[in-house]
């Protein structure tokens, strides 16, 4: 089948086959983490799929915040994640007010 023939059925949209940057996006967070001696750090859409996980969180104390527009995905993170539901495309103050800054 030629690629503009597949459909939806076929395509997977998983991340870790679809994208391949994907895997390295935790490796790569932790460490400007720590180039930056960062001590609070937001998942943009993080929802669902948080990058940092808890231990990583406490070993380095970092106030780490999950950031996305729909409730439904902040919903699927474990309880113990600080959750902001915002859409990061808001007014700037609207944003600020939403995350706390």
């Amino acid at each position: 089948m030629s690629p503009s023939a597949a459909t939806a059925e076929s395509r997977s949209l998983d991340v870790f086959d679809n994208f391949p940057g994907f895997r390295k996006a935790t490796f790569f967070l932790q460490d400007q983490i720590q180039k930056n001696n960062s001590r609070i750090v937001g998942d943009i859409g993080g929802g669902a799929n948080p990058l940092l996980d808890s231990s990583y969180i406490n070993k380095h104390n970092i106030d780490y915040r999950l950031l996305d527009i729909s409730p439904e995905e902040l919903e699927k993170a474990p309880g113990h994640y600080h959750k902001i539901q915002v859409n990061v495309m808001a007014e700037p103050e609207e944003f600020r007010s939403a995350v706390g800054t």
